[in-house]
């Protein structure tokens, strides 16, 4: 039976992940725990699969997230059309794809993927969204294989990233309703430990403090649970019975907000946009067949996921080296939700 790199950490008394360190030549390694590694990795004849460029890319790539995302890809469209752009670019490059989703167990994680790398000849990793934590990242960056972030900002640790404009497009909608002439703008919100959400937060207060509009917290909802059609919903429904005056629109950060903003202004009585004016985030599929249609800021998902999928490729060729944060832009598309107060 062949040496496994489990058996060389047992024998070396080390983590896995050193083993996986000194065999990438991480800087992260003491000379003495380096040599003591390699010292009992040529006493039991163990050959690793090495992830180096030098010795030949591996074509399978890992994509990781947390099992909270795992979750939300059957409930949120946005994951949904990322996924199906990642698949797309990395099946055009014949990569085999391989999905880890994490647990709350950092250190089992990691066993598990330098385990999956040794077995499988993994040549880079795919990491999705704001919940898989920094100090993970970091520790996966450590095994020295090529990693592309996406819709996650570790630029300052200067990280591969693929993002989205979302403070930009936050502004140029919250832009768009002050020029239609309404002041009292509510804006209902996810968590905003999302950064992109946080970013569109800030979208929102800057465009008001731009026009002059004091901040209205009053006005404001943000639900750190889910954020779907319910809580759109329900934070609406608060809003439009508490807020006095009654907000003339309603800026949801995303879509699924925004089609929940809808069903409760319909409980309400308030015609949109006649009575009340909604505008969502992402433009989703679906928000284009709502009656009214949905005003919202576009963002190029599957376009983010291609260019993931992408950039992943070139760092695994070697073809490109040093790390990029690509920012894609967006846009504003006007549809029925949105007039005049």
């Amino acid at each position: 039976m062949a040496v496994t790199i489990e058996d060389v950490a047992k024998q070396a008394s080390v983590s896995t992940a050193t083993v996986s360190r000194v065999f990438n030549n991480s800087a992260r390694v003491s000379p003495e725990t380096r040599n003591r590694v390699l010292e009992t990795a040529s006493m039991m004849n163990y050959k690793p699969r090495s992830y180096r460029r030098q010795q030949g890319t591996g074509k399978a790539v890992g994509i990781v997230f947390s099992n909270r995302f795992f979750e939300s890809l059957t409930s949120t469209p946005f994951y949904a059309e990322v996924m199906a752009g990642v698949e797309q670019s990395l099946r055009e490059r014949n990569h085999d794809v391989l999905i880890r989703s994490l647990t709350d167990q950092a250190d089992q994680d990691l066993r598990s993927i330098v385990s999956l790398s040794e077995k499988q000849r993994l040549g880079g990793l795919l990491i999705i969204g704001y919940e898989v934590s920094r100090d993970f990242i970091l520790r996966l960056r450590d095994l020295g294989i090529p990693m592309v972030l996406l819709d996650r900002d570790l630029w300052a640790d200067k990280l591969d990233c693929i993002l989205n404009e979302d403070y930009l497009g936050a502004v140029e909608m919250t832009d768009y309703l002050i020029g239609l002439g309404h002041r009292r703008i509510a804006f209902i919100c996810g968590p905003l430990r999302h950064k992109s959400l946080a970013d569109r937060y800030a979208g929102y207060k800057d465009s008001l403090a731009k026009a002059g509009i004091p901040y209205d917290e009053s006005l404001v909802r943000i639900s750190e649970s889910y954020h779907g059609m319910p809580e759109g919903e329900q934070m609406t429904i608060d809003i439009l019975s508490n807020c006095r005056p009654s907000p003339t629109a309603i800026f949801a950060a995303i879509d699924l907000l925004a089609i929940g903003a809808l069903r409760a202004a319909q409980q309400l009585g308030r015609a949109v946009p006649d009575d009340l004016s909604i505008a969502g985030y992402d433009d989703i599929e679906m928000v284009q067949h709502l009656s009214p249609p949905l005003t919202t800021v576009r963002n190029f998902k599957w376009e983010m996921g291609y260019l993931a999928g992408k950039r992943l490729d070139e760092l695994m060729t070697g073809s490109v080296k040093r790390p990029v944060k690509h920012t894609l832009a967006v846009e504003l598309v006007i549809r029925g939700s949105v007039s005049q107060p």
